[in-house]
């Protein structure tokens, strides 16, 4: 199993400087390079205040051009892109980096953005699927024709193609049957931070999918993301960043309808109001958090690969308002004391 970190390079403070959270993140992730940590992973929204990254594939050039072995996985909403560009974009990025991108893609679900970008939200199905045929036949093909309903192209040729021969690997972020199944026509899944019950419901789903794809699961890569912050003991993680991470469901994934819990027969309840018990500690550590001492995060990643197959956990640790000292120290305790208890696990539950 391997570790990555989740950046969204978001800003609490009034007014945003910007430049300094890009400056600060940046440093965070040469030094998880060097602390051992295997990837990161680039999350994107849109008109958001606190500045949640709108703009992925910049940032991944420049992550790459800063490090030397970090693998650059995004979680793009690819039916707001026009496929040509993500292919283009996605190309460059994969050689200013020596080939280390993974492009991962979501359908996206905020009414705002699809607003925004004039497109109607109910085709977000079908253009993902264009798109997806789009970026392969763009990377593959000198030559490259395509006929669909929201996309039309006659024997272009992308340059530069990728150094990743036959080409990057394209995941999926997945929640919904629909989309479990896109997921499984391609080279990964991306699990969110659902409650375990749902996650456990997906991969059945997605099992049965690659099974009928003739596809071998223990072969398909999978990536689980979860908040993590670690301290010396349980009580210090908290104290230091318990309250950063519950005010940003308070604050964003409230008003998404995205902060859900789930009984052991995976029935869903979704939190209303600020103060719903869904934020109370036990609730929300059981839920979507790992935020403990090294003891218990190493806990937890077990309990988790004991009903889960994932063969790359993603934590985020950077929080909008967190000092970067704090998480810098949480990163490196990380390493030193949670690391090494699964640098030879090659296995997962499949």
């Amino acid at each position: 199993m391997k570790f990555g970190l989740f950046c969204s390079f978001q800003s609490v403070e009034q007014p945003p400087r910007f430049e300094e959270v890009y400056r600060a993140i940046f440093e965070q992730l040469a030094a998880a390079e060097e602390l051992g940590f295997d990837s990161v992973l680039l999350s994107e929204h849109h008109f958001m205040e606190n500045g949640y990254c709108p703009s992925l594939l910049p940032v991944a050039a420049a992550i790459g051009a800063r490090t030397q072995r970090l693998k650059l996985i995004t979680l793009l909403l690819l039916p707001l892109h026009h496929p040509v560009r993500v292919a283009e974009d996605a190309a460059v990025v994969d050689v200013i980096s020596g080939g280390r991108l993974v492009l991962g893609l979501g359908l996206g679900y905020r009414d705002v953005e699809f607003r925004g970008f004039g497109i109607p939200k109910n085709e977000r199905g079908r253009r993902m699927d264009e798109g997806i045929a789009i970026v392969r036949g763009c990377w593959t093909d000198d030559s490259f024709s395509f006929e669909g309903r929201h996309f039309q192209l006659d024997g272009i040729n992308v340059q530069p193609k990728p150094v990743q021969r036959p080409r990057p690997p394209i995941w999926v972020g997945a929640q919904s049957k629909p989309a479990l199944l896109r997921a499984a026509g391609t080279d990964g899944h991306i699990y969110g931070t659902a409650p375990l019950p749902f996650l456990v419901k997906q991969q059945h789903i997605l099992h049965d999918a690659l099974s009928e794809r003739g596809k071998n699961a223990a072969e398909f890569e999978t990536t689980l993301i979860r908040e993590c912050f670690v301290g010396e003991s349980d009580e210090q993680a908290w104290e230091e960043a318990g309250e950063y991470f519950l005010e940003m469901y308070r604050r964003d994934y409230l008003s998404w309808d995205q902060v859900v819990e789930a009984d052991e027969g995976g029935k869903a309840r979704y939190a209303t109001q600020q103060d719903d018990p869904m934020f109370e500690r036990e609730r929300f550590s059981r839920d979507r958090a790992i935020i403990g001492s090294p003891d218990y995060c190493i806990a937890e990643i077990r309990r988790y690969r004991e009903q889960l197959d994932f063969d790359n956990l993603i934590l985020r640790m950077h929080m909008p308002g967190l000092p970067l000292d704090k998480v810098m120290r949480s990163m490196q305790l990380f390493a030193r004391e949670v690391l090494p208890h699964f640098a030879e696990d090659p296995g997962v539950a499949r």
